[in-house]
């Protein structure tokens, strides 16, 4: 079954539903497949582990007060929640689920959306596919400083190079110390590479960079 061959997450997921059994049953289901677990019945409550606990996904449920179908008050914590925490996933989930209420809460920032009595596998998937977009996310912010940290030392030590590719980093480093030496340098490459700019700026950050090149 898929539920036996998913691998755990290192993921931290937040559940919150006002429904004792219900935070019970998930937890029991989804426990050994997630780094931790955190279940709150309050979803005033839920707001305070999320910021306190670095929660990578919330299942949150859509109705709280007695009586109350319409699913506003899962849109309205739904807004709380990523006021609070925006690069937290939210996978909305409710026994009176309809489009209309799915399409309001994807607009709104969740991810997901299911409804109860849900089956494990299909919660497991939702929530798996959910965790593939927190990776993705990070991998870009992961990306983002990567090309941060390159374009400072480009800016700042090789203002004629212009470049944003991570694999730079390693040869900037290089370029850094050998300037440093007498060593002779080959500088290999196709025609057009930047053969030139490497030779120059290794020159410019050597003790010889007021003589002539």
């Amino acid at each position: 079954m898929y539920i036996e061959d998913m691998a755990q997450l290192p993921s931290k997921l937040l559940v919150v539903d006002d429904d004792l059994d219900v935070l019970y049953t998930t937890k029991q289901v989804l426990k050994r497949h997630f780094k931790e677990i955190f279940t709150e019945s309050s979803p005033k409550k839920a707001l305070e582990t999320l910021q306190e606990k670095s929660v990578d996904i919330v299942l949150l449920d859509m109705n709280f007060a007695p009586g109350i179908t319409s699913g506003q008050e899962g849109l309205f914590w739904l807004r709380k929640m990523k006021k609070i925490a925006p690069e937290c996933q939210v996978i909305l989930h409710t026994a009176y689920g309809d489009i209309e209420l799915a399409v309001q809460g994807m607009k709104q920032g969740a991810s997901d959306f299911v409804v109860k009595p849900w089956q494990a596998e299909k919660l497991l998937a939702s929530i798996q596919n959910v965790w593939k977009l927190v990776e993705a996310n990070r991998e870009v912010e992961r990306l983002k400083n990567s090309r941060g940290i390159l374009k400072r030392e480009v800016d700042g030590m090789y203002p004629e190079i212009v470049s944003e590719d991570p694999s730079m980093v390693p040869i900037f480093r290089m370029m850094e110390k050998v300037a440093k030496t007498d060593a002779n340098v080959l500088i290999l490459g196709e025609n057009g590479t930047g053969k030139e700019l490497i030779a120059r700026a290794i020159h410019n950050q050597s003790p010889r960079a007021e003589e002539a090149f």
